[in-house]
């Protein structure tokens, strides 16, 4: 009798200690799921263990919700995977036509880009800033005896499709600097700073002063207002591709100078009108103006000179900033040049089926991974956070997983992480990449438990919260804690 009550004593002992000590990750899941935050709302959260592959936790992991920026895992592990870590970038300088011994080209120079998003930005170690990139061509030039070109400077971004943006980005974003396209040819992250001058009473008319760099033919109507002291930026460009006027609405703070960001409309003739510039400063005449080309001809880039190579960083190094810097751009770039690597096209289509098609022969469902762009920018895209936390637990045994694995943020310590899990245990422990926009916070990534090994893959995505995301996030930190410890329940 003794032997038979004592294990009925452990178990119930063991359930009241397991109740003190809380509930586990899937309790608070339904219970957050429970409040008037996400009354409207929906929340999924999917998890895997890595060294069994086995699923550890499931909370609506099939359903369909916006990923935000979560999207650039699927488009930066892809890309790995498709290029190789090791894979570079190249723009050219090049030249059609004959230079004669008196130093004239009888001909044009064109800048030509594969792609490179980091081309001009000063960003990581391989790419220089925008001035020196001018400063290197005024020498190459002239160590190549060019003294006079009757001809143009010609922005060649032939390599990738005309249309830079992906369908269904919305007109707020476009204008802005996290909204400028993927162009054959990018310079300087394709962004320009507007410089602006409040005014000096709150509702007074915003001066612009210019931009910086100067954009060539750049016009602006300006409706943006004066605003208190510490209200911050909320100053929006709108803008099409190829379109030079600009409308600027919203509001600046009041106090000393400040500046905002947008996507230039032709990066491609920003890059020509800024190199003609250059050589006219260094004595080099050029007869015809500045222009860009968007036609692709492969035979006529045969019949070109190269003159000097520009080559990026590899590509693990422009994946880190990818994703620790949640950098669009460089996203969409990667998506194009996937499509071009496989289908021999540059284009966001080509790129998306690329995309879908190596996810799909790792073993995810189709109808769990809906693609319109690269970067997640689009509201257009719908995944589950389960087809996430499988994407990740793949990617765990693959070549390329050290390098995508720090890629990704480190919480409490960067990027969009820095403030996350920031003196807890997952400070340090885990590594995610974060998305967010209007009613949409994601976290996907890898978790570690220091003190058992154990790790795990995981996603959780929340859609159409009535809550700021700022207060949203402890609760999200605890779910996470919970799993990282292995209360599931």
């Amino acid at each position: 009798m003794i032997a038979r009550i004592f294990p009925v004593l452990t178990i119930g002992l063991f359930l009241i200690l397991n109740s003190a000590c809380g509930q586990g990750a899937l309790t608070e899941l339904k219970k957050l799921s429970e409040t008037n935050d996400l009354k409207r709302g929906s929340i999924s959260f999917y998890a895997h263990e890595l060294s069994t592959s086995k699923t550890i936790l499931n909370y609506n992991g099939t359903k369909l919700l916006i990923p935000a920026s979560n999207q650039k895992l699927l488009t930066t592990a892809a890309a790995l995977n498709i290029l190789g870590s090791d894979f570079t970038f190249k723009t050219y300088v090049e030249h059609d036509g004959q230079i004669t011994d008196k130093g004239i080209l009888e001909g044009n120079i064109y800048i030509r880009g594969e792609g490179d998003p980091t081309f001009g930005s000063g960003r990581i170690s391989s790419s220089q800033a925008w001035s020196e990139v001018c400063n290197k061509v005024c020498k190459i030039l002239s160590d190549a005896g060019i003294k006079k070109i009757n001809g143009g400077i010609i922005g060649d971004a032939s390599w990738f499709e005309y249309n830079s943006i992906p369908d269904y980005w919305i007109w707020t974003d476009i204008g802005n600097y996290y909204g400028t396209g993927a162009y054959g040819l990018n310079v300087n992250e394709n962004t320009y700073k507007l410089l602006l001058k409040p005014g000096k009473t709150i509702g007074d008319s915003v001066e612009v002063l210019g931009t910086d760099p100067v954009v060539p033919n750049i016009q602006f109507l300006n409706s943006i207002k004066t605003a208190a002291e510490g209200t911050g930026d909320n100053g929006y460009i709108y803008g099409a591709p190829f379109t030079s006027l600009r409308i600027l609405s919203g509001t600046i703070p009041r106090g000393g100078n400040f500046s905002i960001k947008g996507s230039m409309p032709d990066p491609a003739y920003f890059v020509a009108s800024g190199i003609k510039e250059a050589l006219v400063k260094n004595k080099i005449e050029i007869l015809l103006p500045a222009s860009s080309l968007y036609t692709f001809n492969g035979k006529a880039i045969t019949e070109r000179k190269v003159l000097h190579t520009f080559t990026s960083s590899p590509l693990k190094d422009i994946i880190k900033e990818t994703n620790v810097n949640s950098l669009n751009l460089y996203a969409e770039s990667l998506l194009k040049t996937i499509g071009k690597k496989l289908f021999n096209e540059g284009s966001t289509k080509a790129g998306i089926k690329a995309l879908q098609e190596f996810w799909n022969s790792k073993g995810i469902d189709p109808s769990a991974v809906i693609i319109f762009d690269g970067s997640g920018l689009s509201t257009f895209n719908w995944t589950s956070s389960e087809a996430f936390s499988y994407a990740l637990l793949q990617m765990s045994k693959e070549k390329y997983y050290s390098d995508f694995y720090n890629s990704l943020p480190v919480a409490g310590v960067n990027g969009t992480l820095k403030k996350v899990g920031k003196g807890t245990m997952l400070e340090n422990n885990m590594r995610a990449k974060s998305g967010s926009m209007k009613r949409v916070l994601c976290y996907s990534g890898y978790i570690k438990n220091p003190e058992t090994g154990k790790e795990y893959s995981f996603s959780v995505m929340v859609n159409n919260f009535d809550c700021s995301a700022s207060s949203l996030l402890p609760k999200l930190e605890k779910i996470l804690l919970l799993v990282q410890k292995g209360q599931l329940n």
